[in-house]
C-alpha cells in the first residue's frame, strides 16, 4: 500500500472527520466515496493467525482493557448494553490504543472492540462481571470492589503478554 505524506493540519482534519472507531484508511476512503464489498478489501483486514508474525506489544493486550471496562459499566450504572459499555470504554483507551488496534479484522470487527469482548469474557469467569441477558454487560460486586480499588485479583494478574 503507498504511503502519503501529509501536514499535521490536514492530519487533524481527517481525525476530526472520523466517524466512531473507523481507521485513518476507512475514514480517506469514506471521504473519497471508496467503498468495497468485502472488509479484507477496505485494507483494514489482517490473516487468521495469534501474531500475524508480530511481536507482543504491537496491539493493547486484553488484560490492559479490565480495569477500563470494570471502571465504565461503573460509570453506567453497573448495567448497560454492550455497545455503551465499549463506546465508554472507548473513550477510556482512545489515547492508548494502538495503529494495530484500529484496524478492521477479516471478520469486519475493529480489533481493540474483539479485544474488548475477550477480555469481557475473562472478566465473567473471574466473577468480575455478571452472567446477564445476551447484549447486556453488569458488574458483579467483586467487579465493583475491582473497579474502586482499582486492582485485580491474582487470578488476572501476571503474564501480560498478547
Amino acid at each position: 500500500m503507498p504511503i502519503i505524506r501529509i501536514s499535521t493540519a490536514a492530519y487533524e482534519k481527517l481525525r476530526s472527520m472520523a466517524s466512531g472507531w473507523e481507521t485513518q484508511k476507512q475514514t480517506v476512503d469514506r471521504i473519497l466515496g471508496i467503498t468495497a464489498a468485502h472488509p479484507r478489501q477496505s485494507g483494514g483486514g489482517e490473516a487468521r493467525g495469534r501474531h500475524n508474525g508480530h511481536k507482543p506489544g504491537w496491539r493493547t493486550s486484553k488484560h490492559d482493557f479490565y480495569l477500563p471496562i470494570l471502571t465504565a459499566v461503573q460509570r453506567v450504572g453497573g448495567s448497560a448494553p454492550t455497545a455503551k459499555v465499549i463506546e465508554e470504554v472507548g473513550g477510556l483507551m482512545r489515547s492508548k490504543l494502538t495503529p494495530a488496534d484500529l484496524r478492521t479484522l477479516e471478520s469486519g470487527a475493529i480489533r481493540w472492540v474483539n479485544t474488548v469482548h475477550w477480555a469481557w469474557q475473562s472478566l465473567k469467569n473471574a466473577g468480575l462481571m455478571e452472567a446477564s441477558p445476551k447484549g447486556v454487560w453488569a458488574i458483579s460486586p467483586a467487579g465493583r470492589k475491582a473497579a474502586v480499588a482499582k486492582t485485580l485479583p491474582p487470578s488476572l494478574k501476571g503474564n501480560h503478554a498478547v
